[in-house]
């Protein structure tokens, strides 16, 4: 049996693979490059990687599993793993990160913290007293999180310190079903951006999620904050910028993007097709929710710690569902 680890080069990771190799001595542990070549694995029975592309699983001759150290799997050939019945499972240990920066970033957002922080720099004090020199609480506020999943129930627990109501969005949500936090929980996407006040995206990728606030809902977020923590691409670019520059948005969190710098490329990309980066009313962050070392070790930690799982035929957890994408 060959496992080869692709792309896993801090020192942490590198631990646990040589505790693996002394552990099981009859199996191959590989280390390769993130950027690998489709040879590389093609005669891998398990691989752990950070990104996988179409023509690497095609030309794979005995790959049966596939371990990913996070969550997000929108960039991953989904349809063409099924089509080779190949077992996916990720990891959810960094979604209570994720849910540590959407709260950070709210704060920042509704107490102008960016705002105040650059002016005074310049001496400007917002000291006059006028209404438009105020910030805003987030207490007793009606909060909509779109994605009642692990990142959803991390925020929630702590929304509800400041006494939020909650609306939670679930799909394929079963009559009473309660969350704890969540002080209601419905699977209409629009009575969920009507309710609440500062309105948040906790949700994965899909084909189904992607473009989900678009130019025929925006209007139910006038006046409101938007949040989003998830991918960028579950907004309309257009369609956020737009209302942002025009006020309809109240103001915007953005953690996530829609232009990125490519491997290998300069680091220096502005993240978006239209200067939303310039308007004073968003906060902005370079998607880095769970870049903690917490995360990423809890991350490596639970991946080690399935594929133990199966090398010693037990359950695995996180299986995701190829139809799905998560």
């Amino acid at each position: 049996m060959e496992v080869r680890f692709a792309g896993c080069k801090s020192d942490y990771w590198k631990g646990k693979i040589n505790q693996l190799k002394e552990k099981y001595p009859e199996i191959s542990f590989f280390e390769i490059n993130r950027d690998f070549e489709k040879e590389e694995i093609e005669f891998t029975d398990i691989l752990i990687t950070y990104r996988l592309k179409k023509e690497h699983v095609e030309f794979s001759k005995r790959l049966k599993y596939l371990f990913v150290p996070y969550a997000g799997l929108n960039n991953f050939p989904l349809q063409v793993l099924k089509e080779k019945n190949i077992i996916v499972c990720n990891s959810h240990e960094n979604t209570k990160y994720v849910a540590e920066r959407a709260f950070a970033l709210t704060l920042a957002l509704l107490g102008k913290i960016v705002l105040f922080h650059n002016d005074l720099k310049k001496g400007f004090w917002h000291r006059e007293g006028l209404y438009k020199e105020y910030w805003e609480t987030l207490r007793g506020k009606k909060c909509s999180i779109i994605g009642a999943g692990n990142i959803g129930i991390d925020l929630a627990k702590f929304l509800k310190v400041f006494n939020c109501e909650i609306m939670g969005v679930k799909k394929r949500l079963k009559n009473y079903e309660k969350i704890q936090n969540f002080d209601l929980l419905t699977d209409d996407i629009n009575k969920a951006l009507s309710f609440g006040q500062i309105i948040f995206l906790t949700l994965p990728l899909t084909k189904e999620s992607e473009n989900l606030i678009n130019e025929k809902n925006i209007y139910l977020l006038e006046g409101k904050y938007l949040v989003n923590v998830s991918r960028g691409k579950i907004v309309n670019e257009k369609v956020l910028y737009d209302s942002l520059k025009n006020k309809i948005l109240k103001g915007a969190a953005l953690d996530v993007w829609y232009t990125y710098p490519k491997e290998g490329e300069e680091n220096k990309k502005l993240p978006s097709n239209y200067p939303i980066y310039e308007l004073d009313n968003v906060v902005i962050s370079p998607h880095k929710g769970a870049h903690t070392r917490e995360a990423e070790e809890g991350d490596i930690d639970f991946t080690v710690s399935n594929l133990t799982n199966l090398l010693e035929g037990k359950d695995l957890k996180n299986i995701v569902d190829l139809d799905k994408g998560y």
